[in-house]
């Protein structure tokens, strides 16, 4: 029971480490092109 809890919580730390990345990458992006379109 433990060791499944276990499993379960590390997953789900897994996927939200990965969904920040994900949308640390997205926001870096969508600043880069927001500071070049309003640069023109």
């Amino acid at each position: 029971m433990e060791d499944n809890s276990l499993t379960m919580t590390r997953a789900l730390l897994e996927n939200l480490m990965v969904l920040l990345r994900a949308s640390l990458i997205l926001g870096a992006a969508g600043l880069v092109t927001f500071s070049n379109s309003s640069r023109q």
